[in-house]
């Protein structure tokens, strides 16, 4: 596994973990005490901007993988339309050869 995908998975799973917790953090905003939920908050806050900027990170990916796709399907698309082409000088050729050699 690549560092990126061991690096997405862990993110993912401290997501599953985070959302497994979310029934327990609901009961915890029940607190009375102001400094602990704004200390909670800032919590979220933080967990907030790291997924966010997980998901960023992977978008782009993503966007860089696309493109790279996109430029090798129309390269390849050259390609083939070349070769296509060179293989029917060479059948030309070769009937024309052929043709040649019968007439003499």
């Amino acid at each position: 596994m690549s560092f990126n995908t061991i690096k997405t998975a862990k993110v993912l799973q401290d997501s599953r973990k985070s959302a497994s917790d979310n029934n327990q953090e609901v009961c915890a905003f029940g607190m009375t005490d102001d400094g602990a939920k704004l200390k909670k908050m800032w919590a979220l806050v933080a967990e907030e901007t790291s997924l966010t900027n997980s998901l960023n990170d992977i978008n782009a990916k993503i966007n860089k993988v696309k493109a790279d796709l996109s430029i090798l399907s129309s390269e390849s698309f050259q390609i083939t339309k070349r070769l296509d082409e060179v293989r029917l000088l060479k059948s030309q050729l070769l009937n024309n050869s052929h043709d040649t050699v019968v007439r003499q």
